[in-house]
């Protein structure tokens, strides 16, 4: 089960939050119409929208109507603070208990949140909230991305080690075979699509603090946030940050047919 009392962290700093994190490629949104997963008229269910890095995206897209799902109150606020708009909807609550309307929605999202929710519990939710053929998205943003090794990153990764919070393995999202079970468990989505986006940023130093505060496991650590921002001081005050966002899509079969099988 996920650590719950950590995803609240990010209530604790729902304004830094709102701030401090980027938003996410075009590219991505472009990719989920591609498909058919994101039309004009969609009505959306959006999972742990935060501050709605991804909500503004897909108001601008034109769909139809969002329901947001946030379990932060203070989040949920600086949501509806920042994106004043009639067609979304903010609902305040957990998502494994909050009653959802069956085949109301052509898409569901969840924007690097999937990873809170008990999947086993929420699949079979999931599915009855969408209509026949509706998809489900979820995505992640690895900040770093993995094959670009820049000054910055190398500085932070020796200091990771030094910390005892160094990850060698490669980020859960790329684990493309489980993220695939993971979403077509019980047989009910099927016709998995995949994606990866390469983005890049230059930030300055007050931006890569701001941003790293919002991790939890560097939230409360002022000394390691102040090593981590001389390493853009380092560089000048400026440094660019790549950025790795991973993309998974899954369709909901009709009331008659079985889900198309992940490929083999």
């Amino acid at each position: 089960m996920p650590d719950r009392p950590r995803h609240l962290h990010f209530d604790r700093v729902a304004t830094l939050y709102s701030a401090a994190r980027p938003g996410y490629p075009p590219a991505l949104f472009d990719q989920l119409r591609a498909w058919g997963a994101l039309r004009a008229d969609s009505r959306v269910l959006e999972l742990g929208p935060g501050s709605g890095q991804a909500t503004q995206d897909l108001l601008d897209r034109g769909v139809r109507r969002i329901d947001a799902l946030e379990v932060g109150t203070a989040l949920a606020r600086e949501l509806q603070k920042r994106l004043p708009d009639p067609r979304l909807h903010v609902w305040v609550g957990d998502a494994h208990d909050l009653p959802l309307p069956e085949g109301a929605y052509d898409l569901c999202v969840a924007a690097t949140s999937f990873h809170w929710l008990d999947a086993e519990r929420m699949m079979p939710r999931l599915a009855a909230a969408l209509r026949p053929g509706g998809w489900l998205a979820v995505w992640w943003t690895e900040f770093g991305d993995p094959d670009i090794h820049t000054p910055f990153r190398v500085g932070l990764d020796r200091l990771t080690r030094q910390w005892g919070m160094h990850h060698p393995d490669p980020p859960r999202s790329l684990h493309r075979e489980d993220r695939v079970a993971e979403l077509t468990q019980g047989g009910v989505f099927g016709n998995p699509r995949h994606a990866l986006f390469r983005w890049s940023q230059q930030m300055t130093t007050d931006q890569v603090r701001a941003l790293f505060a919002t991790f939890p496991n560097f939230a409360d650590r002022p000394d390691e946030l102040a090593q981590i921002a001389r390493l853009v001081d380092d560089q000048g005050g400026t440094t660019s940050e790549h950025y790795l966002t991973v993309l998974y899509a899954v369709q909901r079969a009709g009331p008659d047919e079985a889900a198309v099988p992940p490929p083999r």
